[in-house]
């Protein structure tokens, strides 16, 4: 991280090097952006030295070594030599001029992006299928070395094309000799860059393929080589951007993987949380925790506080904030908040949580105990998961309350519902349906056992019975050591044991059993429902009764009502005015918050929502 500070410094400094990893001097310089002066002036990028850039992407670099487990003199030969060369051929030049990689380092990290991704979605890959077993040995590993390394280029070469990197009155010679060399040779600490040919898209092209002689290093290619002198003509082809038959498979894995790296860096660009600001954006520290703690383990996905579904990704509240919190201070970031309050602040301001119309920014979500908790939804949830799609999420139980529907069938003939498993209205015993749901769920990659044979339909034909034996007909058929009369104390017994105890704990009502029928069918959302009962009767209190104000078309209600009700006021009207619950003001339509006077008479305004009466009258709420 020297180089940022150096950035924003009084005094920047630059490393110059060479195309020979390691090489780089650092030389003072005075600082880039002016703190005084406004508008500021800008001195140009002062340049990071190889060491800094190797630095910076230490954890991408760890991940690489580890899908490669080769020994350690084999990959510092075949990855960290040509990562090194590339970092002083590039050092930190943007891959573009305002897009995707559009900061300093951002080309480097273009490339490291892709060789990784590129890398890993090989690994599984059958690059020599009719080949023969000791060739496809000796070949599937560097097919798979290919795609590391030709990714590794394909994103430099239309940057280099495009850009124009000048410093001291002297221009770059791109295609000649590497950037820390010449910065060296020319003593440029820090360089004004130019895009002649406008902004591009990073990509291959057949300038990026000519560095690959120079990048890769003479113990990488001797290695390619041995397997088949056709490996480095395939390696220089595909990260020139052309897809023969040959090399088609990699060429494919790398193209794929760019777009997905594209995707990635678009959901992380600083641009997209608001206009660029000179050292005041901390998004991509905030989203670079995330990930480390999904990526670390000290998270998982559905197990708190992240919480995961089709609708989007969200961070229980302030459990996560906690752990975002730690993980920041652990980077050494100086603009670390100091509570959970003034995080959600920022991550508002950078736009990386949901705010609703009123300023809200929790949600009401049901963990994977079914318990409702309170959370932040991120805007994109891309940001954490990179490969999030709502398709794999679509089975999961759904995190967002909203989504808990209710059962009409169920609600109009009063059963209960169970959970993970369909609600029946008339059940005599388990069926297989609620043995299954009770049992633990299978992972989407076990093979799940083949369900029992289904009843014959015939059997009841023929004399056999296809129902669940009932009590009477199970104790029918159990020889009886009782004598006359003892059975029949017992029941009578456990029956009136059984109604003493439903007298003293009597079953608890629910919304079901509360709201009309027609009430819950209009909600359609059991959370809804469920928080409206509780509100209906916190109105009905003595606390409350004084402050409602009657009109012939509504109740106005005192916005504090929602205090333990829910979290998410927003929500809750929003789904009442769906079923047409609330009042609409014809000079204000859908507005939910109104500031009305406290009595007739009054100068003294607060806010209220405004409940129409065609619910109020229904559930009882009528004039004092």
């Amino acid at each position: 991280m020297s180089f940022f500070r150096r950035l924003f410094s009084s005094k920047a400094s630059a490393a110059a090097g060479s195309t020979q990893p390691n090489s780089g001097a650092v030389i003072e310089s005075p600082r880039v952006v002016s703190q005084v002066q406004y508008p500021p002036v800008d001195g140009g990028l002062p340049l990071a030295s190889v060491e800094e850039l190797m630095e910076g992407q230490a954890d991408l670099i760890a991940r690489v070594r580890i899908n490669a487990a080769i020994p350690h003199k084999a990959f510092e030969d075949r990855y960290i030599v040509p990562i090194q060369n590339l970092a002083s051929y590039i050092l930190n030049l943007p891959a573009t001029q305002d897009r995707e990689y559009g900061g300093p380092g951002g080309l480097f990290r273009a490339a490291l992006d892709l060789a990784f991704l590129s890398f890993q979605a090989a690994d599984g890959r059958i690059f020599t299928g009719m080949l023969g077993v000791e060739d496809r040995h000796k070949l599937e590993t560097r097919w798979r070395y290919i795609c590391f390394a030709a990714g590794l280029l394909w994103p430099v070469g239309k940057t280099i094309e495009s850009i124009r990197v000048q410093g001291n009155g002297s221009i770059w010679p791109a295609r000649k000799q590497g950037l820390g060399f010449w910065s060296k040779e020319a003593q440029v600490s820090q360089v004004f860059l130019t895009w002649p040919r406008g902004t591009l898209e990073p990509g291959p092209s057949v300038n990026g393929s000519a560095l690959a002689v120079n990048i890769l290093g003479d113990k990488a290619i001797e290695w390619l080589e041995q397997g088949s002198p056709q490996m480095m003509t395939a390696l220089i082809e595909v990260s020139a951007g052309i897809r023969k038959e040959f090399n088609s498979i990699a060429y494919d894995v790398i193209a794929s993987m760019w777009k997905k790296a594209l995707t990635l860096e678009q959901a992380r660009m600083p641009s997209n949380y608001g206009r660029v600001k000179y050292g005041q954006h901390l998004a991509p520290y905030i989203i670079d925790a995330l990930r480390s703690l999904l990526r670390e383990g000290a998270w998982s996905i559905n197990r708190s506080p992240l919480h995961v579904d089709s609708t989007g990704i969200y961070l229980q509240w302030p459990t996560a904030a906690q752990d975002i919190l730690r993980q920041l201070a652990s980077k050494g970031i100086a603009q670390t908040p100091e509570s959970p309050e003034a995080l959600m602040t920022m991550m508002a301001d950078e736009d990386l949580i949901k705010i609703d119309q009123l300023g809200g920014a929790f949600n009401d979500i049901t963990d994977a105990d079914g318990v409702i908790t309170s959370a932040l939804k991120l805007l994109k949830p891309n940001i954490v998961i990179p490969d999030y799609d709502p398709r794999e999420y679509a089975k999961a139980s759904p995190a967002e309350t909203s989504k808990v529907q209710t059962d009409s069938k169920a609600a109009k003939q009063g059963s209960t519902e169970t959970k993970g498993a369909p609600v029946h209205a008339e059940q005599s015993a388990p069926t297989q349906s609620e043995v299954t749901a009770s049992a633990p769920k299978a992972s989407s990659d076990e093979v799940l056992a083949p369900p029992p044979p289904a009843a014959d339909p015939l059997a009841a034909t023929i004399g056999m019975s296809v129902d669940a034996p009932s009590i009477d007909q199970e104790e029918a058929a159990q020889p009886s050591n009782s004598e006359p009369g003892e059975s029949q104390l017992v029941v009578t017994k456990a029956a009136t044991q059984e109604e003493a105890s439903k007298k003293a704990n009597p079953p608890q009502q629910t919304y079901k059993d509360i709201l009309p029928h027609a009430v819950i069918k209009s909600i359609n959302d059991g959370l809804v429902s469920g928080q409206l009962v509780k509100l209906i009767d916190k109105l009905k209190t003595d606390a409350y009764k004084d402050r409602l104000l009657y009109s012939e078309k509504y109740i106005a209600v005192p916005w504090d009502s929602f205090d333990g009700i829910t979290l998410n006021p927003a929500s809750f009207l929003s789904k009442l005015g769906d079923a047409g619950y609330l009042h609409a003001d014809p000079k204000a339509r859908g507005k939910k918050m109104h500031e009305l006077p406290v009595s007739p008479n009054s100068t003294v305004k607060d806010k209220y929502y405004l409940l129409a009466r065609i619910l109020t009258d229904k559930l009882g709420l009528t004039d004092k």
